[in-house]
C-alpha cells in the first residue's frame, strides 16, 4: 500500500517532514544524500538513516525544494568550515583541510549526479579530500583547479588609527574618540574572482570578532566589491554607497533624524556592497542602482540573503542584519544593536 504524501518544509535548521500524527526534524547539517524523482524524495543522515517520503507538491515544486534544501545544506558545511577555519579549535591539518575545501568548493564539495540523485559530501569525505588535494599540490604551484593565486590566503592586520586618517569622517564631538576606533587591513575577494586588500575602520571592542567575521566571508569567497575607508568619499555616504564601496565606520547622523547618531558614528555598524544589497524604504531604493538587486531569490555575487553565510557569520558574533527589519529592509546594514 503507498504511504499517503508528506508536507515538507524547508525551514531555518533543517527540513521538517509532517506525515499524519507525525513530524519529523532533519537538521541541515546531518543531510550527506538527497535523492528526488518526480515528487518522491529521499534523505540519507550522517547516521545512515534514510527517511524516504512522497511529497505533497508537483514536480516542478518538488525540484524547488530540493534546490533550496541543497543549498541550505551546503551553507551549513560551509559555516562548519569557516567555524574549523577560524576558530580556537582544530590542529593544523584540520584547519588546512577546512581552507583548501572552501577555497575549492565548486571542485570539493563532491556535488554528482545520476539517475537524479544528488550527493553531498560529508563532513569527513571533504576533510580527506582537502587534504589530498594539498599533499598532491606543489608548494610553489601558482594555481588549483580553480586557477586560485599561489598566496590564496587570508591576511588581517589590526592597528590604531589617528585622526589625520580620517579628516572627513570624524570631527570633535563625534560620539566615540579616535582612541576607541581601529583599522581593519584586510585581504578580500572581489567581483573580479581576484584577491584585493581593502581597510575599514570599525570600534575597538568589536575589532576582533569583525575581522573573524572577514576571514569566514574570505573563506566562503563571498565578492566585496570595494573596501575603502569613506573619507576616499570626502565622508559622503550616498557617494560611496554609489561606488559600491563596503565601509563601517563614519561619524553622521541616522539620515532623516537630525541630532541622532547612526550606529556608524561609533563604528558599530558596516555596510556590505550597498548596490547588491541597497536600502528599500517605502518605495525609496539607495543607492538607486540597488534597483536591480530587489529580487532577493536570486543568488547573485554579493548580494546577502537570509539565513546565508554572510548572516549566520554577523550572528555569531552577536550583530543582527537590517535585511530582516519590518517596516523598511537595509540589505546593506549589520549592527551590533540590530539597529
Amino acid at each position: 500500500m503507498r504511504s499517503a504524501p508528506a508536507e515538507v518544509v524547508v525551514g531555518r535548521d533543517g527540513v521538517v517532514v509532517r506525515r499524519t500524527g507525525k513530524d519529523r526534524f532533519l537538521p541541515y547539517d546531518q543531510i550527506t544524500n538527497i535523492g528526488r524523482s518526480g515528487t518522491s524524495m529521499s534523505f540519507t543522515l550522517s547516521s545512515g538513516d534514510v527517511v524516504t517520503l512522497r511529497a505533497r507538491m508537483s514536480a516542478a515544486e518538488a525540484k524547488r525544494c530540493i534546490d533550496a534544501v541543497i543549498e541550505r545544506v551546503r551553507e551549513a558545511e560551509s559555516l562548519r568550515l569557516v567555524e574549523v577555519l577560524t576558530g580556537e579549535h582544530g590542529d593544523v591539518e584540520q584547519r588546512i583541510a577546512a581552507a583548501v575545501a572552501l577555497a575549492g568548493r565548486d571542485d570539493a564539495e563532491g556535488r554528482e549526479r545520476a539517475g537524479g540523485r544528488r550527493h553531498v559530501m560529508s563532513r569527513a569525505a571533504s576533510a580527506t579530500v582537502a587534504i589530498l588535494v594539498l599533499a598532491v599540490l606543489h608548494p610553489a604551484s601558482a594555481q588549483n583547479r580553480r586557477n586560485l593565486p599561489p598566496d590564496a590566503r587570508f591576511h588581517a592586520s589590526v592597528s590604531a588609527v589617528n585622526a589625520a586618517q580620517l579628516p572627513h569622517s570624524w570631527h570633535a564631538g563625534c560620539p566615540v574618540s579616535v582612541a576607541q576606533l581601529r583599522l581593519l587591513t584586510v585581504t578580500h575577494w572581489g567581483f573580479d574572482g581576484a584577491i584585493h586588500s581593502g581597510r575599514v575602520v570599525v570600534n575597538a571592542a568589536h575589532a576582533d570578532g569583525l575581522v573573524r567575521v572577514l576571514r569566514g566571508l574570505f573563506a566562503a569567497h563571498f565578492a566585496i566589491e570595494r573596501l575603502e575607508l569613506v573619507d576616499a568619499y570626502d565622508g559622503d555616504d550616498h557617494r560611496s554607497m554609489a561606488a559600491n564601496n563596503t565601509s563601517a565606520f563614519n561619524c553622521r547622523e541616522v539620515a532623516g533624524r537630525p541630532g541622532v547618531w547612526s550606529q556608524h558614528a561609533s563604528g558599530l555598524a558596516i555596510d556590505i556592497n550597498p548596490i547588491q544589497n541597497p536600502y528599500v524604504s517605502s518605495g525609496t531604493v539607495s543607492p538607486p542602482a540597488g534597483s536591480a538587486y530587489l529580487d532577493r531569490h536570486r543568488a547573485r555575487p554579493g548580494l546577502i540573503r537570509a539565513d546565508d553565510v554572510v548572516v549566520r557569520l554577523f550572528a555569531a558574533i552577536g550583530w543582527r542584519w537590517g535585511g530582516n527589519w519590518v517596516t523598511q529592509r537595509d540589505y546593506q546594514h549589520f549592527s551590533s544593536n540590530g539597529r
